[in-house]
């Protein structure tokens, strides 16, 4: 959208101090674009990370009920 603006800003000879404030805000919404999308990949990562973790303590889990549950047989 603001690309719009500034690409029309010859076409309807709009004023520098106005020229200069629109390209004020396209440059702080380039800049939270970008933490945004950093925001995004980050948050990615941790549920990736989250969800291995989750994985291991339940691989761990099925282990010890395995290692009981073939005691239980010996015993048995």
């Amino acid at each position: 959208m603001l690309e719009g603006l500034i690409d029309g800003f010859e076409k309807y000879d709009v004023d520098e101090e106005l020229r200069r404030s629109l390209r004020n805000v396209e440059d702080h919404t380039i800049r939270v674009i970008e933490r945004v999308e950093g925001l995004r990949v980050l948050l990615q990562i941790i549920l990736t990370v989250n969800a291995t973790l989750v994985g291991q303590r339940q691989n761990d889990e099925i282990q010890r009920l395995t290692e009981s549950s073939l005691r239980q047989s010996e015993e048995v």
